[in-house]
Order: C-alpha cells, then structure tokens, then sequence
C-alpha cells in the first residue's frame, strides 16, 4: 500500500472520462492535498471489524465547503427498519468477475437487513459473525462491488450517510449480502472526537523545520515520517512533531487556548533512506473480498464536509 501523503481528494468528479465537449465539467472538480490520517484504534485486520479511518485535508473546499453530508449518529431518531432502501455510490466495477470500471460514477439502490440474518448468511465464511460496528444491504441482482470500498451509503429518505462500503463474498451474489461499516457506531468515540480536534488545524503553519537529514515538513508529510519515528531525528532538539503541522505541532494563532491537542501517527520503525509504504490492510481478505480496487486509495471522501475533513475506511 502506497503512502496517503502527498496524495489528494478529488471533489466533486462524477465522470473519470470526458470527451472535448465536456472538458468544462472539471471546472466543477477540486484537488485537496491530504494532511493527515487516523485509523479506528480497534481496527482488526482479520475480521475487518471497525472499517473506519478518517483524512484531514490541507484546506477547506472552495467549491463545496457548503454542501453539508450529515452523518448517522447514536443520538439522532434514524432507526433503520427492515427493508429501509438504502443508496451507494461509486465507480466500482460492475461485473463482479472482471474489471469493469465505469467512466461515470454509478448508484444502486439497496436494502436494509437485520444483523441476525447478515450473520446467518455468512456462518460457513465468516463464524465471527456480523458486529455491531457493521450493516448489511443486498437487493437481487444489485451490489457495491470491488472499486467501491470506502464509498458512502445514504439511507434515502433521511439523506443521512448510514454506513462505509467495506467487504463482501463476490458481488451481488444472492446468498451473500455487501457489508458495510456502520457510522452510528463508530461516531461517538472516533468520528466526533476528530472533528473536533481537527477543526482548530485549519489556519496551522509549519514552524521551519530541517532534520540532521535535511529533510523538511514536507518529506515528513509524504513519506509518514511523524510520531515516534520523528523523534529520532530531531534537530536540535526540535522534532517534526513540534514543527509540522500535519504531525500535529505547528503554530496557529488564532488557535484557543482551549483546543484540545492533536494526536500523531505513531511509527516503531527506524527511518527509512527511500520512501517507505505503510503498513496497512491489503485490498483483500481471506475469508470475504474487499470491496476496494488497487488503482486509488479506498477512502470515503465526503465531499460535504465544512471543513478540510473525510471518513474513510477500507484498508
């Protein structure tokens, strides 16, 4: 897996493929560096529980800062019924036995099925049975499916986004529902508590910053260089994650004095001489595929958000 850093968000890019007639289209499309990442602290490779991560950009949408994605939260009246019909979106293949991605971003309209049922279905592949942390949707003949991971899926009469496309046996195979990470239950103790952390990074500036490498903020940021590892190349006893902003130091002032501290990334590892991957999820698993595809990061890239800020999963 490649490193986030030094990568970006595309917003607003329904179509990957246009004719010359409709090269004004991406005059609708914004490119966000990303900042940061944060991964779900009870993430678990093998079940794929607690799918979730999420992605700080370096600054705030121009073209879509407005239009305002609401999340599904534990204290909200949304209760999904059996049945409820549910949207994903995505440029996920749609032919579940060969690459078949479309040029146009596509949408199925799913529905909603209990826990008990989703964990009856998959005993035989999958005895851990279906979590709290997870949802399942199916609808016959329709499905997310590879490419898909990490896009949204919206119950549709609330327009609330409910869950993360995250894993599945096949695709829309009748006996194997998609499953998707669950947003409700992952909002009070890792959604919420980023955004509020994050919101105060947005007018951030790097303090200048050169290891005993000579290599900046900006080597740190692309090759995930920050935390632990920082700190054994300090510079005169001033380290990266003091100077960066995207290893949470940096300088704002018009910062409160109330704002909660920023986490790091931590890293065990000695510091690499080229540029290192990290060391996260492969794009499939062995029990039940991913629903992400190997040409771009799997992230949910909420496009609505008011500040430089994603949820994202799928690693």
């Amino acid at each position: 897996m490649f490193p986030l850093f030094g990568r970006m968000v595309a917003m607003g890019m329904h179509t990957l493929a246009l004719n010359e007639s409709e090269v004004s289209e991406f005059n609708n499309v914004e490119f966000i560096p990303i900042a940061e990442y944060a991964i779900h602290p009870r993430y678990d490779d093998s079940t794929v529980d607690y799918d979730f991560a999420m992605i700080r950009l370096q600054s705030v949408p121009k073209l879509y800062g407005n239009e305002v994605v609401e999340l599904d939260s534990p204290s909200d009246d949304l209760e999904l019924a059996l049945g409820s019909e549910l949207v994903v979106f995505g440029f996920g293949t749609t032919q579940g036995d060969q690459w078949s991605a479309p040029k146009v971003m596509q949408e199925v309209t799913l529905d909603y099925m209990s826990n008990i049922e989703c964990t009856e279905l998959y005993e035989d592949l999958y005895p851990g049975g279906i979590t709290s942390s997870m949802l399942c949707a199916a609808r016959a003949g329709k499905d997310s499916c590879q490419g898909d991971s990490g896009g949204p899926i919206i119950d549709k009469v609330t327009q609330k986004q409910v869950g993360i496309v995250s894993w599945g046996e096949g695709c829309a195979d009748p006996t194997y529902p998609g499953v998707y990470s669950r947003v409700s239950e992952a909002y009070d103790d890792f959604i919420h508590p980023y955004i509020e952390k994050w919101k105060y990074r947005l007018n951030c500036i790097d303090d200048p910053f050169y290891d005993s490498y000579g290599d900046g903020c900006l080597e740190y940021i692309q090759n995930g260089w920050c935390g632990e590892l920082a700190k054994e190349w300090a510079n005169a006893g001033v380290t990266a994650n003091e100077a960066c902003c995207a290893c949470g130091g940096g300088r704002d002032e018009k910062m409160p004095s109330s704002a909660p501290s920023i986490s790091s990334n931590p890293s065990d590892s000695l510091k690499p001489s080229g540029n290192p991957s990290l060391s996260l999820k492969p794009s499939s698993s062995s029990k039940a595929s991913k629903r992400g595809g190997g040409y771009s990061f799997e992230g949910s890239h909420i496009a609505g958000l008011s500040m430089p800020l994603s949820l994202s999963m799928s690693f």
